[in-house]
């Protein structure tokens, strides 16, 4: 579990969006992983000259946790949870287990760093985080997305995000960023797509990542009605399946799979794949971002 340079610069913008570190939480104590040369480029960010300088004062190295970077954010208090104390948490509890009456709404921000995917009873594990968090607080979620199965029991799809950070559940999803593993650090914004009978799919070959940023609106009963994917609740109320909806490239893609399906197996899913990878940022619902 560690921060590395985009979840910091994902940080370091929302602090600029007004968000209040007042009091944080880390989902498991977390690591400092940027390298001074990454100070340099994070200091090219559109921040206050304060800011600039409390980062290059930053202490870096292989033993050094986050706590420092979330007092230059202007954090008075900063906590952690893990579920032993092998790492200095300052809270030891388990997430699969319902947390204590006194850490409900007693925070500013809750930050997951790469946490959750390890907690086999996730939807509590969540729905405790988002209880923890003062009206108005923000929940921060640095999380695997793709090509990461068996680091923890999951990896995540955007959609479930999308649902769980929603007006029924008083959150409102404010930005959602994925970026791919391959050393170039490009972001792209993920946006639910205009028909909502289309699932939010991604298929590419390296490691891919979520940065989410929600915020608490209200108090509500959260997961009082349990979420469903978009698609199959679109297809409930018409009465029929995603597969019948008209789409405009429909023909095209009929036609390309009665040519692909009288090629041999591997060359179907060869041709299917290489396809699907090479067009993975539809432009409906990722939009490329500097």
């Amino acid at each position: 579990m560690g921060l590395n340079i985009n979840s910091v610069k994902f940080l370091l913008n929302a602090k600029t969006r007004g968000v209040s570190f007042n009091r944080v939480l880390m989902i498991g104590r977390q690591s400092l992983t940027i390298t001074p040369n990454e100070v340099q480029k994070l200091l090219r960010l559109p921040i206050n000259q304060k800011l600039k300088q409390d980062m290059l004062h930053l202490r870096l190295g292989s033993d050094v946790y986050a706590e420092e970077l979330f007092h230059v954010l202007g954090a008075v208090c900063v906590d952690s949870m893990d579920n032993t104390s092998y790492e200095g948490a300052t809270i030891t509890h388990d997430l699969n287990l319902p947390i204590p009456e006194q850490l409900k709404e007693k925070y500013d921000v809750v930050l997951d760093g790469g946490s959750l995917e390890h907690i086999f009873n996730f939807p509590v594990a969540l729905k405790q985080c988002m209880e923890m968090l003062k009206i108005g607080g923000h929940y921060f979620g640095f999380t695997p997305s793709n090509n990461m199965a068996g680091h923890g029991f999951y990896q995540f799809s955007p959609e479930l995000f999308l649902t769980a950070f929603s007006s029924e559940n008083g959150f409102e999803t404010l930005e959602m960023v994925l970026y791919e593993e391959n050393g170039l650090n490009i972001w792209y914004k993920i946006s639910e797509p205009e028909k909502r009978y289309r699932r939010i799919t991604f298929q590419n070959k390296v490691p891919a990542h979520l940065l989410i940023l929600a915020e608490k609106k209200e108090a509500k009963v959260i997961f009082n009605t349990y979420p469903q994917q978009k698609m199959y609740q679109e297809a409930w109320l018409a009465g029929q399946s995603y597969q019948d909806r008209p789409d405009d490239n429909q023909s095209l893609r009929e036609f390309s799979f009665k040519w692909l399906h009288r090629c041999s197996s591997w060359m179907f899913w060869f041709v299917l794949n290489k396809y699907v990878v090479a067009t993975r940022f539809r432009k409906d619902m990722f939009t490329k971002i500097n």
